[in-house]
């Protein structure tokens, strides 16, 4: 624990962890600054099969290599009121191991990363039972990004400037993928893609995008090229949606404008219905370069009307158009 104004600088010889705990249980880590002085390749906290830890109200300046890594058989832990100013390669990183979810029952929340413009981001890979609420991710490359979880809530946090993915889902080999995510009431401003699935083409699966406020971004505000079911969230306009797969459901969504976003209602008239599979079905087997080609039956977008087309306008049949008023817009 530090006391007014303490600071750890790292020697300008190594690059080894400032501090590192391994098979521990029961510490914290508070009140203390710990300058990176910008080494390359060095980190500041290492935690390796640990359980029972709190690193709580601590500053984390020009850290180049991971401010705080959590690896192996760790548990019961919270990350909380933490400032990362300059970091970079992930500031706030778990890591278990592939095919297992040996870091689990965590909370992160109510830090800030600030200007961590090389891979800055919350990081969390083969980790379950975890919640990460209520961090400010700003002027960062990323915002909060995962690879194969599980029972994960991503909740009230806000990822504003980030050059790349807000938040994204991952997935890679020798894993058995995500599932049982939760990302709700967020507000994501003026990032490059606001929600989307990063990489890897294993199973994604019980994802809800609910109540999330994602608008001004520079390519797509939702990619949706994962399974999900998307509920009551507020974009900037239906150009900044991408629909790359049927498994994709979307009720009561909205853009800044109040406008209905339902892309299975093609002829706008309130409610999925019968003739609107039909105007799909009857499109079907067309594609971009013919002469009657309507983009609007484009519902899985990729330049042809097919049979994901279809299945994607039957999955909404009976889905009414409307709007909830309860969406998360945050301060």
């Amino acid at each position: 624990m530090g006391t007014n104004k303490t600071i750890i600088k790292r020697p300008e010889n190594t690059t080894l962890p400032i501090i590192k705990f391994q098979n521990c249980t029961n510490f914290s880590i508070l009140f203390l600054t710990f300058d990176g002085q910008e080494i390359e390749n060095a980190g500041a906290i290492y935690i390796v099969n640990c359980t029972n830890f709190l690193i709580y109200n601590n500053t984390f300046t020009d850290i180049e290599k991971t401010a705080i890594k959590v690896v192996g058989y760790s548990e019961n832990f919270k990350i909380k009121n933490n400032l990362f100013n300059h970091c970079n390669d992930a500031p706030i990183l778990l890591f278990g191991s592939p095919s297992t979810r040996i870091v689990k029952n965590f909370i992160i929340e109510n830090n800030t990363l600030m200007n961590g413009e090389n891979n800055g981001k919350i990081g969390v890979a083969f980790s379950a039972n975890g919640i990460i609420t209520k961090n400010k991710v700003i002027n960062c490359e990323y915002g909060i990004a995962t690879r194969n979880i599980s029972n994960i809530t991503i909740t009230e946090n806000k990822i504003e400037n980030s050059t790349n993915y807000a938040i994204y889902l991952g997935t890679q080999i020798c894993d058995p993928g995500t599932d049982n995510v939760i990302i709700s009431k967020n507000k994501i401003i003026n990032c490059q893609i606001g929600i989307g699935r990063y990489y890897g083409q294993y199973p994604i699966k019980n994802v809800t995008v609910e109540s999330n406020l994602i608008i001004n971004s520079k390519e797509w505000d939702i990619y949706a090229d994962f399974p999900a079911t998307f509920i009551n969230n507020t974009i900037t306009s239906i150009e900044k949606l991408k629909i790359l797969t049927p498994a994709t459901k979307f009720i009561n969504n909205k853009d800044i404008n109040q406008t209905p976003i339902q892309p299975a209602d093609t002829d706008k008239n309130g409610i999925v219905d019968i003739s609107d599979i039909s105007k799909v079905a009857i499109a079907y087997g067309k594609n971009i370069n013919d002469p009657e080609w309507n983009p609007d039956l484009d519902l899985i977008q990729d330049e042809k009307i097919d049979i994901s087309d279809i299945s994607f306008a039957a999955a909404h049949f009976g889905i009414t158009v409307t709007i909830r008023s309860n969406t998360y817009l945050g301060e």
